[in-house]
């Protein structure tokens, strides 16, 4: 079953599949806040844990899972500052701010935790593939109707459980992420070599502009 549906419902999130369900958020995973990082702290780069900031979902390679922090921490720090540790597989993204607006959703690709300008939502594996999720928060779900009307855009953690998602069975799930995954890994291909072309269109243009090569007429 699933992909290529025939049956329908009208519900309340839109029309979905007949075999979806459409299930609250705080029924899939865990939704959990971040901590207060006192500048003292940081800075540390060789600690245990990730300790993740708005600014890390900008570090290269961080497009998609967060893998390097700025930040780290280990134990004893984590037990100054009451903090709580989070699994990989974490899916993160900002909670406070303009960034808001910019869909950086991201997932924990080691155990760590984060400040509290994130929010962030542990899944349940047994109901929902976490990269599932992932797609979900990236281009279906938008947190931006959750921002309240303070004069900083924010949002809160009561208002994310009670989003509404469509859930197919895990192995429709799967299928669906291992389709989306292939063509991410297709545009990731395509991205490389037009920043390779790139590149050696701007070697020629200096060669070529400067006279260092010399072309026949």
């Amino acid at each position: 079953k699933g992909i290529g549906h025939k049956e329908f419902k009208d519900t309340e999130i839109g029309r979905i599949p007949k075999e979806w369900e459409v299930v609250r958020l705080e029924t899939i995973g865990d939704i959990v806040n971040g901590f207060a990082f006192p500048i003292k702290y940081q800075g540390k780069k060789n600690g245990k844990y990730i300790f993740a900031k708005v600014s890390d979902t900008n570090l290269p390679g961080n497009e998609k899972y967060i893998s390097v922090t700025e930040n780290t921490i280990d134990d004893e720090v984590a037990e100054k500052l009451g903090v709580k540790i989070y699994p990989s597989g974490t899916i993160i993204f900002p909670k406070i701010g303009m960034v808001i607006y910019l869909r950086k959703v991201r997932i924990l690709t080691k155990a760590g935790t984060f400040d509290n300008n994130i929010m962030g939502i542990i899944p349940n594996e047994k109901i929902i593939n976490r990269e599932f999720l992932y797609y979900l928060l990236l281009e279906k779900i938008d947190l931006t109707k959750l921002i309240g009307k303070t004069t900083t855009p924010s949002i809160r953690k009561s208002e994310v459980k009670k989003l509404k998602i469509p859930c197919p069975s895990l192995s429709e799930q799967q299928k669906i992420v291992e389709i989306l995954l292939a063509i991410d890994k297709k545009l990731e291909i395509g991205r490389k070599e037009k920043v390779k072309l790139e590149r050696i269109k701007q070697g020629l243009m200096d060669l070529l502009l400067t006279g260092k090569i010399r072309v026949r007429i």
